[in-house]
């Protein structure tokens, strides 16, 4: 009896053992602790909303001018052929 109970409680121990090791290798390589948000603004809402910073506001308007301008560009390439 004795040898069986030995037996388990060291099976036990090495479980344990393994369990934790499988976890400190997890919380390694998951970059534990880390924060990896992303903020996604949608610049449609941009002038009417308040809650959206006024940098993002100001990227908004730069990037909706590209775009216009762009589209001038190309309406004018359209033109000229």
């Amino acid at each position: 009896m004795q040898n069986n109970d030995q037996r388990r409680f060291m099976n036990t121990r090495v479980l344990i053992l393994i369990v934790l090791l499988l976890t400190v290798i997890i919380l390694i390589f998951s970059n534990f602790g880390q924060n990896h948000s992303t903020v996604v603004y949608d610049c449609r809402l941009s002038e009417i909303s308040p809650d959206y910073p006024i940098e993002v506001k100001e990227e908004c308007r730069r990037l909706r001018l590209e775009m216009w301008l762009k589209e001038q560009e190309d309406a004018r390439r359209k033109t000229i052929i």
